[in-house]
C-alpha cells in the first residue's frame, strides 16, 4: 500500500521540477519580440530591434575583445584557439591583433590589417592615438603603431601584473575611465605586490578594480573581493562604476554572478579567506543585479538609449552586458535608488544555439551596439564552450534599429591638434558623435592643459547645454589637471545639478583637492543620498582630520543605506590611517561609538579604548554597536584573563541559545579559545551544564566544536560524559552532532565512548541510536554486536534518513568484525564506497582487506577511485597488503582515452532519454548525481548547480563532464591536494578555511577537517572531486535519461 502510493507521489514531483526546468526565467520586463536567423542560428530581439552580421569568417575569427582606434576602424583580439597549461600555451604567442576596416561607411567591415603577430592570450585592448593597451597576463602592453599604416611596430610593458594562473582570470581590461585613468581587473587568487599612489604598498591575493595614470606610475585600488573573475568596468558620464564578475556569491538558488555596483573602497562577496587583511565597513557590498551562472563578460554605459524600450524612468543610464554562457546580451536600466541604483532588465538579444558566446559590447557612433561573439573555441575553465571548433568561428553583430540607420559617415583618420591657437576646435571634437574623436580629442585636451580651459568652463557654465556636454567639459578639466582647473570643478560642487555635483565630486576626489574640502562636508547634509556618498570619497581621500566630525555626525543620518554607511566609514578610516587623531573624544552616540570602535580597529588601534568601554557596548540596546564590539573583543584574546568574571555573567545571564547576544558570546569565547583563562572557564561550564538551566545547556551543546580549543584537554571528555548522559534529548542531538567535531583522542575520552555506547543501547529508534553513536571518538570501538550490527546494516539500507547517519558513524568506528561489509561491496553506491573501504581497513582484520582487495580489481563502482587512493590508504600495512592494493590500483586504472572520440562514440548510442526517469536516475544510489548538485529543489551543493545547465551546455560538453569530470573543472570547483606530515594525501573541495583548520570535501558524504599545522603541502588538485566511471555503472538507457534531464534543465 505504502508502495502505491509512494510512485504517483514521486511522479508528480518528477513532474513538477521537470515542467519548472523547461520554462524559461521571465525578465523584468515583459515586451514584443521578433525573431531572424543568421548562419544557423536564430536570434530573439527585443522589440524594434534588427541583427545583422557585419564580419565574415576571412575578416575575423574567433574574435575576443575590441575598441575603436583614432581612425574608426574597430581593434580586436583575435585568438588562435588555447590550451592548458596556459603558462605554456603562452610561450608560443599564437594570437594576433586585428584592425578592421569600414571602408565605404556602410556598417559592414571589409579589410582586415594585421596590427600585432606574436600575442600571449589577449584579454583586453585599449586604443590610446597611436598606441593600444593589450592585457595578455600577467602583464599589460603597450603597442605603438608610430607611422599610422596600422601595424604595430614597436611594443613595451606598460603594467606588471606578476602573476598567471590556470584559469588565465588574473587580469581582464584595461579600460578608460572619463576621468583619464586606465582600469582594470585583478581576477584568481594569486598574490601580488603593488605600489600605491599613497606611497604606500599593497600585498593582496584578492580580486580587485585598479585604476593608473596613462603615462604610468603606481596604481589605486577602486574595490576589492573575493569573486573569481572579474571582467569588465563601465562607467557612467557621473564617475560611477560598475563591474561583471562571476561567482560575486556562492552559488546556490539559481544565483552566482552578477553586476555590482563599485563604490570606493567596498569588499564585495563571496566570503572568501583572501578578503582577511582587507577593512571591511560592514557586511560584504550588495549585488546590483543577480544574473545567475552567466559568465557575463563584456559591459558597457551606452551613450544613446535608442536600442531600450524602457518607459519608466526613460532619461536613466543603461548598462549592456554580454552573457557568455547564456547567449544573450542585455540590458540594465540604472535607476537612482538611495546612494546606489537598482536596475530594470530585459533581454536585447537571445541566440538558441549554445556556440553563440558574446564576450563584448561597444557602442558605434549611430548608436548601435556591436557584439563580439567569441564562438566556440574557449574551453580554459570554462566547460559551457567545448564546441566543435569548425562550426563556431564566432564574429561580430551589430544590433540596430530603423533610427539607427547608418548614416555613411566617415571613419578615416581624425586630426585633432593641441597647439593653443586650435584649443577650441579640440574642444568641439570633445562632442562629435564619433567615440573615437571624443576619446582622441579627449587626449589631446590633456596635452593642451590650460590652453583649453576656458573653452571648457564656459561649456561648464552654460546651464543650456545638455548635462552630457557639462559632464563631458568637468572629465576634460579633469584630465588638464592644473590648479586653475581643479578650482573650475571644484565652483560646481554647488550646481544645482546633482548629477553634475556627484561628477565634480569624483574628480575632486582624484585630485586629493584641499580647498573643496569645506564645501565637499557640507554636501554630507546634500539632499542626494548619492551625493553625500561620493562626498564622503572624496573626504577620505583628501584625508584631513578635521573633516573627522563631520563625517562622524553624518553617520548619524545614513538612513540604513549601506552604501552611504560604507562610504562615511571608509573616509573616516583613510583619514586615521593618515593621521593621529582621538576619534574617542568626538563619539558622542552609540551610533557614533559604532563608527569609532570599527574605524579604530581596522587601522589596528582598537588599543586605545579602555577595554570597559568594549563591555558597555556590548549592552547597549544598539545591535550594530553589539556586534562591532563582540567582533572586535572576539580579536584580542590578550584581554582574556582580565575579562572572564564579565563572561561568565554573561553566560549566566543567557535567556535563549539561539538569541544575538549568545550568537555574540560563542563569536567571543571563539576568538579566545587558546587562551588558559578561557579554556578554564568552559571547563567549568561543561563540568555544571548538567545542573545549568536549559537556554545555557543549548548554548553549550550547539557551540561545543566553536569554543573549545582545535585539541580538546583530556579532562573534559569525563564531564561531557556526565552531561551528555544526564541531559534531555533535544541537547543530547544537539551535543552529539558537536562531538565529531571535537578533537577528542580516544585514549583521552576516558568514560565519555562507554557513556555513548550506553545511551545508544537505551535510545528507542534507529535515527537516535545512529546520532549518539556518530559522536564516538575517532578510532573507537562500538563494543556492541547488535548496534554494530545495526549501524551496517543501516548503512546497507536506502533509507534516505538512516543510511546517511550510519555512515558518519562508520567513518569514525572501528568495527569488530567487517565481513558483512566486505562482502556487500558489489551493492554499494560509488558516492559511499570509500566509507565501507576504509572501515573495512580501519578493522585491521587483513584476511578481510585481503578479500576485498581482490573483489575491487571487478567491481564497476571501484573505477571512480582516484588513482592513487589505494596505495596512499594502505601505505602503513603489510608488505603482503600494499602490494595487493598496488596491483589492485593498477587494475583499476582505464586506459587513457581520447576524450573526444569516446564523448562522441557514447553521444551516437544515446536515445532521445526521458527527463522524468533521469530525474529518477539523478536522485538514485546507483547515480548518486543528488548527492553533490542540485536541479531546482532537488538535491545537495556540493558541486555546481544544475537547474540551468541546459541552456549553456551542449549535450557533448554535458557528457564530457559524466565521462571525464577532471577533464575541465569549473572555476570555484577546482580540487585542492592536501599533503599532511605523515604523508598523508587527501583530494577535495575546500569547504572553509580558517588559520588553524581547513574543511576538505573528499567525498559528497565526508567532510575531513586538517588542522593547519599538520599540513605539508596544499595545492591545486588536477582531478575533480566528482569520481570518474559513472557511465560506467549506468545503462545506456539510463545515461540517456539523465542526459535529458541535463538538456531539459533551462
Amino acid at each position: 500500500m505504502c508502495t502505491m502510493l509512494h510512485r504517483p507521489l514521486f511522479s508528480i514531483v518528477c513532474l513538477s521540477v521537470i515542467s519548472s526546468l523547461i520554462s524559461q526565467i521571465a525578465v523584468a520586463q515583459n515586451q514584443a519580440s521578433s525573431t531572424t536567423e543568421i548562419d544557423g542560428i536564430h536570434f530573439t530581439l527585443a522589440e524594434g530591434l534588427r541583427i545583422e552580421k557585419v564580419t565574415n569568417e576571412s575578416l575575423i575569427k574567433w574574435p575576443i575583445v575590441a575598441d575603436w582606434d583614432n581612425q574608426g576602424r574597430l581593434v580586436v583580439a583575435e585568438s588562435a584557439g588555447v590550451t592548458k597549461p596556459i603558462v605554456e600555451h603562452n610561450k608560443t604567442k599564437p594570437h594576433k591583433l586585428i584592425r578592421l576596416v569600414d571602408s565605404n561607411g556602410d556598417g559592414t567591415f571589409d579589410k582586415r590589417i594585421v596590427a600585432a603577430e606574436q600575442l600571449a592570450f589577449p584579454e583586453g585592448v585599449l586604443c590610446l592615438g597611436n598606441d593600444v593597451l593589450v592585457s595578455a597576463p600577467p602583464l599589460i602592453w603597450k603597442l605603438t603603431d608610430a607611422d599610422g599604416d596600422g601595424v604595430c611596430e614597436d611594443r613595451e610593458v606598460w603594467f606588471d601584473g606578476q602573476t598567471i594562473t590556470g584559469c588565465a582570470n588574473d587580469l581582464h581590461g584595461p579600460y578608460l575611465g572619463p576621468d583619464g585613468w586606465v582600469y582594470w581587473c585583478k581576477g584568481a587568487f594569486a598574490a601580488q605586490t603593488h605600489d600605491l599612489v599613497n606611497g604606500q604598498t599593497l600585498q593582496t591575493s584578492a580580486a580587485h578594480i585598479f585604476r593608473r595614470r596613462i603615462d604610468g606610475g603606481p596604481i589605486e585600488p577602486v574595490m576589492t573581493g573575493g569573486m573569481d573573475n572579474p571582467v569588465e568596468v563601465a562607467i557612467t558620464p557621473e564617475g560611477e562604476k560598475f563591474f561583471t564578475s562571476t561567482f560575486l556569491q556562492q552559488p546556490g538558488g539559481g544565483l552566482r554572478d552578477g553586476i555590482a555596483h563599485a563604490v570606493y573602497g567596498g569588499v564585495y562577496g563571496k566570503e572568501n579567506s583572501v578578503l582577511a587583511n582587507h577593512p571591511r565597513t560592514g557586511p560584504l557590498m550588495p549585488i546590483l543585479t543577480q544574473l545567475g551562472p552567466a559568465a557575463p563578460s563584456g559591459l558597457a554605459c551606452l551613450r544613446s538609449n535608442q536600442l531600450t524600450r524602457f518607459t519608466e524612468h526613460p532619461d536613466t543610464r543603461v548598462l549592456v552586458a554580454a552573457l557568455f554562457n547564456l547567449q544573450k546580451v542585455t540590458a540594465h536600466q540604472l535607476v537612482p535608488e538611495g546612494a546606489s541604483f537598482r536596475t530594470i532588465d530585459h533581454d536585447l538579444v537571445v541566440a538558441d544555439r549554445v556556440d553563440f558566446h558574446p564576450t563584448d559590447v561597444i557602442e558605434d557612433a549611430d548608436g548601435s551596439l556591436l557584439v563580439i561573439d567569441t564562438g566556440g573555441w574557449y574551453d580554459l575553465c570554462c566547460p559551457t564552450s567545448r564546441i566543435d571548433q569548425k562550426t563556431a568561428s564566432g564574429g561580430i553583430y551589430r544590433i540596430s534599429t530603423d533610427k539607427t540607420a547608418q548614416n555613411g559617415f566617415a571613419r578615416g583618420p581624425v586630426v585633432v591638434s593641441s597647439a593653443a591657437d586650435q584649443a577650441s576646435v579640440t574642444t568641439a571634437q570633445l562632442y562629435d558623435r564619433r567615440p573615437w574623436v571624443r576619446r582622441q580629442a579627449g587626449l589631446a585636451v590633456t596635452v593642451a592643459g590650460d590652453t583649453a580651459t576656458k573653452s571648457l568652463d564656459a561649456i561648464l557654465r552654460d546651464a543650456d547645454r545638455s548635462i552630457d556636454d557639462r559632464l563631458t567639459a568637468l572629465w576634460s578639466l579633469s584630465r588638464v589637471g592644473s590648479p586653475a582647473a581643479v578650482a573650475t570643478i571644484s565652483d560646481h560642487l554647488r550646481d544645482p545639478n546633482p548629477q553634475m555635483v556627484q561628477a565634480a565630486c569624483h574628480a575632486v576626489s582624484l585630485h586629493r583637492h584641499e580647498g573643496s574640502r569645506p564645501q565637499l562636508e557640507r554636501l554630507l547634509k546634500h539632499p542626494s543620498l548619492a551625493v553625500r556618498r561620493v562626498a564622503a570619497e572624496a573626504l577620505g581621500q583628501i584625508a584631513s582630520a578635521a573633516s573627522a566630525p563631520t563625517l562622524l555626525s553624518a553617520c548619524e543620518h545614513t538612513g540604513g543605506d549601506r552604501h552611504l554607511e560604507h562610504s562615511l566609514l571608509y573616509a573616516l578610516i583613510e583619514i586615521a590611517q593618515s593621521n593621529s587623531i582621538d576619534l574617542i573624544a568626538m563619539a558622542n552616540s552609540d551610533t557614533q561609538w559604532t563608527a569609532v570602535l570599527l574605524v579604530l580597529d581596522r587601522v589596528g588601534r582598537s588599543d586605545q579604548v579602555e577595554l570597559s568601554r568594549f563591555f558597555t557596548a556590548w549592552s547597549s540596546s544598539d545591535p550594530k554597536l553589539r556586534d562591532i564590539a563582540a567582533e572586535i573583543l572576539a580579536k584580542h584574546p590578550q584581554w582574556a584573563s582580565e575579562s572572564i568574571t564579565k563572561i561568565a555573567a554573561m553566560y549566566t545571564q543567557l535567556d535563549a541559545a539561539d538569541s544575538p547576544a549568545a550568537d555574540n558570546l560563542a563569536r567571543l569565547v571563539a576568538g579566545w579559545k587558546n587562551e588558559p583563562s578561557t579554556q578554564q572557564l568552559v571547563a567549568d561550564w561543561i563540568g555544571n551544564a548538567a545542573a545549568a538551566k536549559p537556554s545555557q545547556q543549548r548554548f553549550l551543546a550547539t557551540q561545543l566544536s566553536q569554543i573549545s580549543p582545535t585539541k580538546v584537554p583530556r579532562d573534559w571528555a569525563a564531564p561531557i560524559a556526565t552531561w551528555l548522559e544526564a541531559a534531555s534529548e533535544p541537547v543530547q542531538r544537539a551535543l552529539t552532532e558537536n562531538l565529531p567535531r571535537l578533537q577528542i583522542e580516544a585514549a583521552d575520552a576516558s568514560s565519555l565512548p562507554e557513556t555513548i555506547i550506553r545511551i545508544a543501547r537505551q535510545a528507542e529508534s534507529t535515527d537516535h541510536r545512529l546520532r549518539v553513536l556518530g559522536a564516538l571518538p575517532a578510532g573507537r570501538k562500538v563494543d556492541d554486536p547488535e548496534l554494530e550490527k545495526e549501524v551496517v546494516a543501516s548503512f546497507l539500507s536506502d533509507d534516505e534518513t538512516l543510511a546517511p547517519l550510519a555512515s558518519k558513524v562508520l567513518q569514525r568506528v572501528k568495527l569488530s568484525d567487517a565481513s558483512q561489509l566486505a562482502d556487500a561491496l558489489p551493492s554499494i553506491p560509488s558516492q559511499s564506497l570509500t566509507t565501507a573501504i576504509e572501515a573495512v581497513h580501519r578493522a585491521s582484520n587483513d584476511a578481510i582487506q585481503s578479500k576485498m582487495l581482490a573483489g575491487l580489481a571487478s567491481l564497476p563502482a571501484a573505477k571512480t577511485l582516484p588513482q592513487t587512493y589505494l596505495t596512499n590508504l594502505y601505505k602503513r600495512s603489510s608488505k603482503e597488503l600494499q602490494a595487493q592494493a598496488q596491483q589492485t590500483a593498477a587494475d583499476l586504472i582505464r586506459p587513457a582515452a581520447d576524450v573526444k572520440a569516446t564523448v562522441d562514440k557514447t553521444l551516437a548510442r544515446l536515445s532521445s532519454g526521458d527527463p522524468v526517469r533521469g530525474l529518477q536516475v539523478f536522485r538514485s544510489s546507483k547515480a548518486a548525481c543528488s548527492a553533490c548538485h542540485r536541479i531546482g529543489y532537488v538535491g545537495h551543493d556540493v558541486g555546481p548547480e544544475l537547474t540551468r545547465i541546459g541552456a549553456s551546455r551542449t549535450p557533448d560538453a554535458l557528457l564530457e563532464a559524466i565521462l571525464f569530470p577532471s577533464a575541465r573543472q569549473e572555476q570555484s570547483y577546482q580540487g585542492s591536494r592536501v599533503l599532511t606530515i605523515d604523508g598523508q594525501v587527501y583530494n577535495g573541495l575546500i569547504k572553509h578555511r580558517t588559520p588553524e583548520t581547513i574543511e576538505l570535501q573528499v567525498t559528497a558524504e565526508r567532510l575531513v577537517v586538517i588542522p593547519s599545522e599538520e599540513i605539508e603541502l596544499l595545492e591545486p588538485s588536477d582531478i575533480s572531486v566528482m569520481p570518474a566511471g559513472l557511465a560506467e555503472q549506468l545503462t545506456i538507457e539510463e545515461l540517456s535519461d539523465l542526459m535529458a534531464l541535463l538538456q531539459s534543465a533551462k
